[in-house]
């Protein structure tokens, strides 16, 4: 499991480019490559999502969630730097974070994902 673990972190990392620019209060999320995007990458509702389900994010965050579907970007802004910096460290950590998930739930943790969150809709 730890070598399907490792090549999965590994598309992950090479998929989704993280950039922060915490002079401007902006964190961007470029998905590559290009050529195979089609279609919505995200909605500003399932990015928030995965800040909770895949980074574990806990509160309401204020920020404004910019989609470019056909260059492939996801921008962050705040207007706080307290909250930027809360969440680059979580996107610093959110691959290992959804590989530990993957993990548990292989070896049958399945109560993992009531602490999830509810995403009923």
């Amino acid at each position: 499991m730890e070598e399907i673990s490792n090549y999965v972190k590994k598309n992950l990392e090479s998929t989704v480019e993280i950039n922060f620019d915490e002079n401007n209060l902006r964190i961007s999320l470029i998905i590559k490559p290009k050529s195979q995007l089609s279609g919505q990458i995200a909605s500003p509702k399932e990015v928030k999502d995965m800040l909770r389900m895949l980074g574990g994010l806990k509160e309401e965050v204020p920020m404004d969630i910019e989609i470019d579907n056909e260059v492939g970007e996801i921008e962050l802004k705040f207007q706080n730097k307290e909250y930027m910096l809360k969440i680059k460290e979580i996107l610093n950590g959110i691959w290992d974070r959804t590989i530990h998930i993957l993990n548990q739930l292989e070896k049958g943790h399945y109560d993992l994902m009531r602490e999830l969150g509810d995403f009923e809709d």
